[in-house]
């Protein structure tokens, strides 16, 4: 087995293989797109930079557990997201925000340096192809289990409601009434991501027709009732904690991430829309065409909307906050193991906003902000990243997978809280440790401490 000296820090930029040019023509393309459908070139400008930042921080990388690192993957859509949502409607605190988003991104990046210096290497084991499983990657038994309770909870939820949301005549308001309670809420939603997140997995690993049949019509089973829900959330975060999974263990390009996650943007704007139209009706369109939305541009609304409404939502926190309330000093961001309601009703209530059926657009620096004020912003990310990058490592030293499971997990909320709070609910800690332990641990755990570093022919540099 040859040993690959990996660098765990470093440029962002540095290349180990050829350009692929159909994506990097795509990459390129990207801001031309959006202009074209929105006619705005500070838009075209922000996706440019963000686009051709992932192409050559991520997507160039021949190894792909080096381009998922969260250092790489993570700042490029922070400043992707934060850039864009920057340029919706005028607000009070636009200049206040920028520099606290751009203290947020620097502190992440000094957190992953300091836990993960440039002078550190480590062992990144090859992948064998032959060391998944023959029948199964989870205890089926017990994914089993979990599947039957997810069932019969969504269908006590069902009775209850006596429709599902989806097929409602208002989807947005009719999902509060099917999940009746905190209780009923967590047991479906987390039964859900487990009987998605570990079909998709090993319907993709698993080698064989009948080896995929059951963890496949698991997966759809589960993706059907999420829709059915009409909570696209539900379906889609345990799809790409797993798909992460799949492209670290199967070391697939990462560039195949570029038609995935723009079908999967597209696809998701799209529902949105029509499921608020279904909601609204037409003066849904009404709205949106005094929006400034019009042509093909209305059918993204419903993403550029909730982008617009993460800096909206942080404008509004930073005029009540600390102004007319005081910081919350712990007490929103730490509430679901204080037994109390989610941020975003919390902030609901103080803003006088009177809707149900969806949250607010919070963001992790919004989140941070809320309750330590400006120093939360740069204090909070640096801690965060400098835990990841603890998990990172172990996930990148050992062949054991509950560590590259459980860093897949992390990143994946990682990444989605640019618009989510980062600890909105309870099962955002529990879940990472329940796909932990569901896991078999079949390759053994072998750690490997952190090399020296030394230069031969045989070594190959790669920045993380």
């Amino acid at each position: 087995m040859k040993r690959r000296d990996i660098e765990l820090a470093g440029s962002i930029i540095t290349t180990t293989k050829p350009f692929s040019l159909r994506t990097l023509l795509l990459i390129f393309a990207l801001p031309f797109i959006m202009y074209g459908l929105f006619g705005d070139v500070r838009m075209a400008l922000v996706t440019a930079v963000g686009t051709i930042w992932l192409y050559f921080a991520v997507l160039v990388k021949e190894e792909a557990s080096i381009g998922l690192s969260a250092a790489r993957i993570y700042l490029p859509v922070f400043f992707l997201y934060s850039g864009l949502s920057f340029l919706g409607p005028p607000m009070v605190h636009t200049n206040q925000m920028i520099l606290m988003c751009t203290l947020s991104g620097l502190a992440f990046a000094l957190g992953w340096v300091i836990a993960l210096p440039p002078g550190r290497r480590t062992v990144a084991l090859p992948k064998a192809s032959g060391s998944e499983p023959v029948r199964q990657i989870f205890k089926r038994q017990l994914v089993l289990t979990v599947s039957v309770i997810t069932l019969l909870t969504y269908g006590y939820a069902y009775s209850q409601a006596g429709v599902l949301p989806a097929f409602s005549g208002n989807p947005n308001l009719t999902r509060v009434t099917f999940l009746v309670n905190g209780y009923v809420s967590t047991v479906v939603v987390v039964g859900l991501h487990i009987m998605i997140a570990c079909g998709f997995i090993e319907m993709l690993i698993l080698k064989g027709y009948r080896a995929k049949f059951i963890p496949g019509a698991i997966c759809l089973l589960a993706i059907v009732l999420a829709l059915g829900m009409s909570n696209r959330g539900v379906a889609v975060n345990p799809l790409v904690f797993a798909l992460l999974f799949v492209l670290w263990r199967k070391n697939y390009k990462l560039r195949k991430l570029v038609p995935i996650g723009l079908f999967s943007v597209a696809a998701l704007s799209v529902a949105g829309y029509v499921r608020n139209l279904s909601s609204w009706g037409e003066s849904y369109n009404t709205d949106l065409q005094l929006q400034g939305f019009s042509g093909a541009g209305v059918w993204f609304a419903p993403i550029l909307n909730y982008v617009y409404g993460t800096a909206q939502t942080f404008d509004t926190t930073m005029s009540v906050f600390p102004g007319s309330l005081p910081l919350q000093m712990g007490q929103q961001f730490f509430s679901p193991i204080l037994m109390e309601p989610s941020v975003d009703l919390y902030l609901k209530d103080v803003f006088g906003y009177d809707f149900q059926g969806f949250g607010l657009a919070l963001g992790s620096v919004n989140a941070f902000y809320l309750d330590w004020g400006p120093l939360g912003t740069f204090i909070g990310p640096l801690i965060i990243a400098f835990c990841l990058a603890f998990v990172y490592r172990r996930a990148l030293s050992t062949d054991d997978p509950r560590w590259i499971i459980l860093y897949c997990y992390l990143l994946m909320q990682l990444i989605f809280s640019v618009y989510g709070h980062p600890f909105a609910y309870l099962f955002y800690v529990i879940e990472p440790f329940v796909f932990f332990f569901l896991i078999r641990n079949h390759m053994g755990t072998r750690q490997i401490e952190p090399q020296p570093a030394f230069h031969s022919p045989q070594s190959s540099d790669r920045s993380v």
